[in-house]
């Protein structure tokens, strides 16, 4: 595929992602979002890691419509924690880490369990405090914008390439039956 015929295709791929956009945040969950086997990281500890997991799995949710893949399954947490290891992110890094330590504080005092353990209307309650920074964390740290920091990463991370640890097998670009996906397959195959 030429770049001319990749850019023919723009705004397509644009349509289709305003709707993704569109569609994941009008999603409410009500079902437990717990973690799994959440990937050794290098930014984050383990209680870190399995708030971010959680956070990242409400906001690009499993199944949501029906067979779409989520943030588990693109691997957007090796995403995030990748990027985060560069050294242009270092106050981006700090930033997520402290609203994720602040996200987890707040919902054992408030809700007397760990982020990641709450349930589905426990973590949106929650993620929606980070997000409004109203989580009464004492430290001066905006949380809107770690909030929006992290957002913004996520869906790098789920649309992005897959060769810098997100949208793993190209997950998220198959479901969209974007075109790219298979000139990045094909690519593959011939390495």
């Amino acid at each position: 595929m030429t770049r001319r015929e990749l850019l023919a295709h723009t705004p397509l791929v644009a349509a289709q992602l305003s709707g993704v956009f569109v569609l994941l945040s009008a999603c409410k969950r009500s079902l437990q979002v717990t973690a799994p086997n959440v990937p050794a990281l290098v930014m984050f500890k383990e209680d870190e890691a399995r708030t971010l997991d959680a956070a990242l799995a409400l906001m690009i949710p499993s199944h949501v419509p029906p067979g779409a893949p989520g943030a588990r399954e693109a691997n957007v947490i090796t995403f995030v924690d990748r990027e985060l290891q560069k050294r242009h992110f270092e106050s981006v890094a700090r930033s997520i880490r402290r609203a994720l330590i602040a996200l987890s504080e707040a919902s054992k005092r408030d809700l007397h369990h760990d982020f990641h353990a709450l349930d589905g209307a426990g973590q949106e309650a929650m993620l929606t405090r980070l997000q409004m920074n109203t989580l009464a964390f004492g430290k001066k740290l905006d949380t809107g914008v770690a909030f929006a920091q992290l957002r913004t990463l996520a869906f790098e991370g789920f649309l992005g390439d897959p060769k810098y640890g997100g949208n793993a097998n190209a997950v998220a670009w198959t479901w969209l039956d974007l075109p790219i996906a298979m000139l990045t397959h094909a690519h593959q195959g011939h390495q």
